[in-house]
């Protein structure tokens, strides 16, 4: 096949996609407007020419100006900047690009940003992967939001939703469940065959692994380091990930006198985040909202205990105090409750928990299945459009 794909170059979600079809002998083509893409052997790349930044500020590249996007921000109401954006993806060459790549498929990966502008180019058929915020936040910004999700979920033959509370909100828009696919973007199988290694440090270690966004509320965390360190003076927390909101997290974390406890590692290698997820006692991840976490995933195959924020994305994946424990993203005193819960049971119950999370990442989140199953999507659309 010859797939034509619209997302955030810099997302490792959208890389591991993109190297699965062309590991698989298809041909793989990207149309960005970003002035700099990762070198993935074997994909086509075209990019359109004027590149501006993003205005959105939903997956934010190490490319992406954060002061030009703050200006835009303060001048458009909600969807706006998103609509313009896609007008000038189109006046830039997206049509007449596609076009000349000629697709089987084309699909646009997050449905607010890049999938909206898969749409403008009226291409069929077109695929988009709703991730999380793109359905469960940014349409409720507004009613331009509103209306850019509809019309992007309307002209698309088929929505790939990463989780089943994702899917049912999509099925509000109207859109009928025989368009929707529910596939989690799973996580690499030899990651089962991760243990935890010995600890370096000589307290407990908490580990973050999401980009330095306000929708995986770092504040909350932080705070609930700050509650923890009178009982656990050596615990640590490693936040292995980078973004906009570093400087303002670091200010919070001197105001607090935690900076002992908290560990600004910024982005790491493939191979760096295996060994923090190996030598980490707990995961931890209060966000406001999700898809399905890759996250997750990844430190439940590795068998490091997860501490989540208690919404639907989560519940689909842990039972608190079965194989891990649930906690309001808003509350403080709550996750640093449920931290200590991770931290203090008994051993037995850690290796039953490590047991139990890697057999559902086996049996449902492992990600050749998934990517079978999305390349028998694909295949369908293709038999139907000839």
């Amino acid at each position: 096949m010859r797939l034509c794909f619209l997302g955030p170059p810099h997302s490792i979600h959208l890389q591991r996609w993109v190297r699965h079809f062309i590991e698989g002998g298809h041909e793989a083509h990207l149309v960005s407007y970003e002035p700099v893409v990762p070198d993935i052997p074997g994909l086509h790349v075209h990019r359109l020419a004027d590149a501006p930044p993003s205005l959105s500020g939903s997956l934010a590249s190490p490319a992406r100006d954060a002061g030009t996007r703050r200006w835009w921000s303060g001048r458009l109401p909600a969807g706006c900047s998103t609509l313009r954006m896609g007008l000038r993806w189109l006046s830039h060459g997206l049509r007449r690009t596609i076009r000349e790549i000629h697709p089987d498929i084309l699909h646009g990966h997050f449905v607010s940003e890049h999938g909206f502008y898969a749409a403008l180019a009226g291409f069929s058929p077109l695929v988009v992967s709703a991730w999380g915020s793109d359905i469960m936040i940014h349409p409720w910004a507004s009613p331009v939001n509103r209306l850019l999700v509809a019309y992007t979920l309307r002209r698309s033959a088929l929505i790939h939703s990463v989780s089943p509370v994702l899917s049912a909100k999509i099925h509000e828009f109207g859109v009928s469940p025989a368009r929707i696919v529910t596939l989690p973007c799973g996580v690499d199988e030899g990651l089962l065959d991760l243990h935890a290694a010995p600890r370096s440090s000589p307290g407990p270690v908490l580990l973050n692994t999401k980009m330095l966004h306000d929708v995986y509320n770092f504040p909350i965390l932080i705070r609930a380091v700050g509650l923890l360190r009178a009982r656990y003076p050596t615990l640590i927390l490693k936040l292995a990930g980078d973004g906009p909101l570093r400087k303002d997290l670091e200010r919070l974390v001197e105001r607090l006198g935690v900076r002992q406890q908290v560990e600004f590692l910024g982005v790491v290698s493939r191979t760096q985040l295996m060994e923090h997820l190996s030598s980490a006692d707990v995961f931890v991840s209060p966000s406001f909202s999700e898809g399905a976490s890759v996250s997750l995933l990844e430190a439940m195959a590795v068998g490091v205990v997860p501490v989540v924020s208690d919404i639907p994305a989560n519940r689909e994946w842990i039972v608190h105090g079965q194989n891990g424990f649930l906690a309001p993203p808003t509350d403080a005193l709550a996750l640093a409750q449920a931290i200590e819960a991770a931290l203090t049971q008994p051993e037995e119950w850690k290796r039953n928990t490590v047991s139990r999370n890697k057999q559902i990442i086996r049996s449902r989140a492992l990600w050749k299945d998934q990517m079978r199953l999305v390349e028998a999507a694909y295949q369908r659309l293709c038999r139907d459009r000839a």
